[in-house]
């Protein structure tokens, strides 16, 4: 599993609108003025701002155009305002869940506008079938502003699984099939 910046690592606080006050009056707006407050939310100019916040370097046009696009088609409302209002992030504590995951994981971060990842080490420490990788000078999108070293970092994660798989194979058949 790969999880690139993801959230519920550590929230910054202005971000963190999570079953909070403003979060019921956004849904509150958001049901009165819906058509309207979403269609501010899906201006060039909104989306361009928010997204730049997701880079260190320049801003990926070709990601405002696709942002732009998907956000004007029908019923996309639904899910720009979810994420606004905070209802998807669920109740509780997310690193709760990241630790019941089992397979292998790699998390890419670096720095991100929404989330802090002070405590990544000791979470890995405590669930050793994660691993991170820092994409440094990058922000929350890694895979977009910095392809070729995501690549190369993911090729060389799902090359070790390979190499881990190969090596559990060998030690786990019989002596007989191996000297076949």
């Amino acid at each position: 599993m790969i999880l690139i910046s993801p959230t519920g690592c550590e929230r910054i606080a202005q971000g963190d609108v999570h079953r909070s006050e403003p979060a019921a009056l956004l849904r509150s707006v958001a049901r009165v003025g819906g058509e309207l407050f979403y269609d501010a939310l899906v201006t060039r100019s909104s989306l361009s701002h928010y997204l730049k916040k997701s880079f260190a370097g320049r801003l990926d046009l070709g990601l405002l155009e696709y942002s732009h696009s998907t956000s004007h088609q029908p019923g996309a409302q639904y899910a720009r305002l979810a994420f606004v209002s905070g209802e998807l992030f669920p109740p509780g504590d997310p690193k709760q869940v990241y630790a019941n995951v089992k397979v292998p994981v790699l998390v890419l971060y670096d720095e991100d506008p929404y989330v802090t990842f002070h405590g990544l080490r000791a979470f890995v420490l405590r669930n050793p079938n994660y691993q991170a990788e820092r994409v440094a000078h990058t922000r929350g999108l890694p895979h977009i502003e910095a392809r070729e070293r995501t690549l190369r970092i993911l090729r060389g994660f799902w090359d070790k699984l390979a190499a881990d798989e190969a090596g559990e194979r060998q030690r786990t058949q019989p002596h007989w099939v191996a000297a076949l």
